[in-house]
């Protein structure tokens, strides 16, 4: 089964840096504004949560990158899982 990321690692590092230089970095603030609940609402069942925790969950500065156990399109396949083998995790 193909091993997803779905968002890019190092944003809170960036963060930090805009906070100590002032710098910009729009690839940054992009990803941070497009993994949100407008974008998750159609893809889950977010019906047993309240709206206040469903925009904590989808909030972009509560969220690391995340893997998923499956292939989404247009995301990087960094990996894959394996059943019954010396190793659960192969990032490839």
């Amino acid at each position: 089964m193909p091993l997803t990321l779905t968002k890019p690692l190092g944003i809170g590092v960036l963060n930090n840096r805009h906070k100590a230089t002032g710098e910009r970095f729009e690839q940054a603030i992009d990803t941070m504004t497009t993994r949100n609940l407008d974008w998750v609402r159609p893809h889950a069942d977010l019906s047993s949560i309240s709206d206040d925790d469903a925009l904590l969950l989808a909030d972009a500065q509560t969220s690391g990158g995340l893997l998923l156990a499956g292939e989404l399109p247009g995301q990087p396949i960094i990996g894959e899982l394996l059943l019954q083998s010396e190793h659960t995790i192969v990032i490839g």
